[in-house]
């Protein structure tokens, strides 16, 4: 499965990506949303 999908497309929305970006940096002080997402995978995503 190709990183596209993984993450629901969100490379293809900047403006959406930049929105949860803004959500994950209230959530997680020092950390970006690709930290969360690398540390923690959905469980429904493909290898």
């Amino acid at each position: 499965m190709c990183e596209e999908h993984k993450f629901g497309g969100l490379w293809e929305d900047p403006e959406r990506l930049k929105r949860y970006q803004k959500l994950f940096e209230e959530a997680f002080p020092g950390q970006t949303a690709l930290d969360i997402l690398h540390r923690r995978p959905a469980k429904h995503a493909g290898k």
